[in-house]
């Protein structure tokens, strides 16, 4: 599930920056006026395009495997088109209504995507018959290291450990004074709420007094809301960047 989420998020952002990537060449191609920023950004937003649409032939559906290789490939063509705002320009109209038509087929095509049971992203696009474009490498796409895999996976069983933590304190299960683990089953829901709550505060509990200092040097509501944005910050980073 977590996969999936993490691509729909991903294959938005690809989207956005297509629609960025025709604004860019009909707005600023061969003109004068075409700031060196721009011309920056038109070049890392090539770049970025590029080196996304490897792991697109990943995780296309094998219905689709054929219609992706089409407009995969478009799309390619039609980022190794221009090389420079400056030093290319849309030489007519007719020049002008192709471009918009290919870019609007690859838009349609990325936004049915969207509507889809995407595949894994580590399952291979050559089991789909989806072939990455000529002009692209398989190996574009950014590897995580050992070190951030390994900072992911404890991450990973962080969450899970809480999650049972509180799972077993909702549930009642105590270690009695002799040494043994014994369930008390909660009688109703609110007895299962408050055990859960119980163990959000020991929780809470711990990360407070870890967290003195700050507290002490910015506040509660300062400290509450650095918290929420790092475990905002840690959750996208582990779970859904792509």
């Amino acid at each position: 599930m977590l996969d999936s989420v993490r691509a729909k998020a991903r294959l938005r952002r690809f989207i956005k920056g297509w629609v960025t990537y025709r604004d860019l060449v009909l707005d600023c191609l061969g003109k004068r006026e075409t700031t060196a920023e721009q011309e920056q950004r038109f070049l890392k937003l090539q770049a970025r395009l590029a080196s996304q649409v490897p792991w697109l032939t990943s995780i296309v559906p094998p219905n689709l495997g054929q219609e992706a290789q089409r407009q995969l490939t478009q799309v390619t063509e039609l980022l190794n088109r221009y090389r420079s705002l400056r030093a290319e320009s849309l030489t007519g109209q007719r020049e002008r209504e192709e471009f918009e038509r290919e870019w609007h087929e690859g838009f349609i095509f990325l936004n049915k995507l969207t509507g889809v049971q995407l595949l894994g992203s580590k399952q291979p696009a050559k089991r789909l018959g989806v072939g990455v474009p000529r002009g692209l490498s398989q190996h574009t796409r950014r590897q995580r290291g050992p070190v951030v895999r390994f900072l992911g996976f404890l991450l990973r069983v962080a969450v899970i450990f809480v999650a049972i933590y509180l799972v077993a304190r909702g549930l009642g299960l105590r270690w009695t004074a002799e040494g043994r683990f014994t369930p008390v089953l909660p009688e109703s829901f609110i007895s299962w709420w408050s055990g859960v709550q119980g163990g959000l505060g020991d929780i809470w509990g711990r990360i407070a007094f870890f967290a003195q200092p700050l507290i002490a040097a910015y506040g509660p509501t300062v400290t509450i809301i650095m918290f929420a944005v790092l475990l905002f910050a840690i959750f996208y980073w582990a779970f859904l960047r792509g």
